[in-house]
């Protein structure tokens, strides 16, 4: 699969914020949004700036600006004390197991430094990954200011992808028993520059390859998950179609084979046909 303009289209800022926005009255929200994600039934989680809600929506609505607020759970709002389970919740994946129940979010806890987990069915955490262990290195290594998680989730290994924008490289990490997680693979020391945004083309049952936003040189690339290595540029820094001003968050529509990407510095989100 690659890039091309065929099917090319942005969604105006406005709009899009008008789809994410949330109640002012009981929640504070950014004015700009880094993140989005559709899951399999065409549901939206929105990252919040201390919590995350599921609500559900459909492709139109967003691009619509239109809101269902009648959402099926929220975490992470204040208690009595002021206390909240998140601290800048920065992006969120979607795991899908065999049945609804075992369907996990995972959110990247920016400041408390933790990756956590949660259940779609309630809302309730499951579990906090704050470290894991390279066995290369021999050390281990503690999750800092996680940007993005994702696990789009490469199922037969039920791997989990983590950005490190501040590192310029990706970590791709895996549960070999229950909370203990090892570094399975560092992608990118030598090709990215500030890596924001993931999404994952499976191109077989075994293998992957990863869809990253280089921030910094507005570019996306595509790299092979077990070399590492590059094997496709696209875009460059201007407002045209098809350039990007640092962009941030990605997300792939398998139905549709297309990527929707928050071009932050330019106000919009892109959509690119990946065919």
């Amino acid at each position: 699969m690659g890039f091309e303009f065929r099917r090319f289209k942005q969604i105006n800022a406005q709009e899009y914020q008008l789809a994410v926005s949330e109640n002012k009255d009981q929640m504070e929200t950014k004015d700009d949004s880094y993140f989005i994600i559709v899951d399999k039934e065409g549901k939206i989680v929105i990252p919040d700036t201390i919590g995350i809600k599921l609500a559900d929506m459909t492709e139109l609505e967003i691009k619509l600006g239109a809101l269902d607020r009648d959402y099926t759970w929220c975490v992470g709002i204040l208690d009595e004390s002021g206390r909240t389970e998140f601290k800048e919740p920065s992006s969120i994946s979607i795991s899908y197991g065999k049945t609804f129940r075992d369907n996990v979010v995972f959110v990247a806890d920016n400041y408390n430094h933790a990756i956590k987990i949660v259940s779609t069915v309630d809302g309730s955490i499951l579990q906090s990954i704050t470290r894991y262990v390279s066995y290369s290195l021999g050390k281990e290594i503690h999750v800092k200011n996680p940007n993005i998680v994702n696990v789009e989730c490469f199922t037969k290994f039920g791997e989990v992808i983590i950005a490190s924008p501040d590192k310029n490289n990706i970590h791709i990490i895996r549960e070999i028993s229950p909370n203990e997680w090892i570094l399975v693979k560092e992608i990118g020391n030598n090709s990215l520059y500030s890596p924001f945004g993931i999404c994952i083309d499976q191109v077989s049952p075994f293998n992957y390859k990863l869809i990253v936003s280089d921030s910094y040189h507005s570019s996306l690339k595509i790299l092979d998950r077990f070399t590492g290595q590059e094997e496709q540029t696209f875009g460059s820094k201007g407002k045209s179609l098809g350039q990007f001003h640092h962009p941030y968050g990605l997300c792939y529509n398998r139905r549709q084979q297309e990527i929707l990407l928050v071009d932050r510095n330019n106000s919009r989100i892109q959509v690119i046909n990946y065919s």
